[in-house]
């Protein structure tokens, strides 16, 4: 097993050491440059199933440049809050459009956009076109993108912690 592999950290992961000089370095990270919040985290991280199949295809620039467009995709409030109704279960776009409260038209062209992006897909029934998400991993996404912003807003004690939630 490679080195630092056991404490959930890829044997390549390194950071950068500023001196009091202009000269910085990058070292190898160890467990024990860890604090204990990040030792937490790393643990947190070798037990999450959803790391471990990360590699250096990830880092490919091609890959990250698709990743920036999912997340602008999801940069945009109305689109989150569609996201967030759409991992509730499939729903037409009158019904989405009704929970926004948001005309019809506006809500279709941000759905257009999560298509595009492959957030989404369709169902059409007769004239009513249902949308759902496209995958288990933009549920995951979002349910992980609303939760940091609970920790940013409550950084003591975020909603999602709270016990029976």
């Amino acid at each position: 097993m490679p080195a630092g592999a056991g404490a959930g950290l890829p044997a390549a992961a390194s950071v950068t050491r500023r001196g009091p000089g202009p000269d910085a370095h990058a070292t190898p990270l160890r467990p024990a440059d860890l604090g204990a919040a990040d030792q937490d985290a790393a643990d947190q991280d070798a037990a999450d199933p959803g790391s471990a199949d990360l590699g250096p295809a990830d880092l490919d620039p091609a890959h990250l440049d698709v990743a920036v467009e999912v997340l602008r995709l999801l940069a945009d409030p109305t689109r989150l809050a569609l996201l967030r109704h759409l991992a509730a279960g499939e729903r037409s776009v009158g019904a989405l459009a009704l929970a926004l409260d948001r005309p019809v038209p506006a809500v279709s062209q941000h759905l257009a956009r999560l298509r595009g992006g492959q957030l989404v897909r369709t169902r059409r029934e007769a004239s009513t076109v249902h949308y759902r998400l496209a995958n288990e991993h933009v549920a995951a996404l979002v349910a992980h993108v609303l939760h940091q912003a609970e920790h940013v807003r409550h950084p003591f004690d975020p909603p999602h912690h709270a016990p029976g939630r």
